[in-house]
């Protein structure tokens, strides 16, 4: 029986990745949006830097959650990519929202947001579909 849950050196953890995509390659593409994203709300935020307002307050919150996000994504933590998959929906959801609503500079930004965690979302789920395959194969 192979163990799904696993650091990237596991043996049966690269059988289980055999025939899909470089899963470190996968693991990094996500890294580097979660930065990326960590950098955007940065961004959305530095327009409104005087005084601390509730843009700085939510871009604060949403560099927290992204780098929690970041340090169990690292870990290749398997529980942690479901539930960030669910939750990187949510900076999507805003992305698009930024981008159909707000003015210029902020429009694109949010466009450029929802690009970002969509790629996020995208190789979180191309990670995890073998690890997934294979438990649902192991069940039978």
């Amino acid at each position: 029986m192979q163990r799904i849950v696993g650091s990237n050196d596991d043996g049966a953890w690269r059988s289980v990745h055999a025939h899909a995509m470089n899963p470190r390659l996968l693991q990094r593409v996500a890294i580097s949006s979660l930065i990326a994203l960590m950098l955007l709300a940065i961004a959305h935020a530095w327009p409104s830097s005087p005084g601390m307002s509730w843009g700085t307050a939510l871009a604060v919150v949403k560099i927290l959650l992204l780098a929690v996000m970041l340090m169990h994504i690292r870990r290749a933590d398997v529980y942690a990519m479901q539930w960030s998959s669910m939750l990187i929906l949510l900076f999507v959801a805003e992305g698009v929202a930024r981008a159909m609503s707000d003015p210029q500079p902020s429009a694109a930004l949010g466009g450029i947001e929802a690009v970002v965690a969509g790629i996020f979302f995208f190789a979180v789920l191309a990670y995890l579909r073998p690890l997934k395959n294979a438990a649902r194969e192991s069940k039978l």
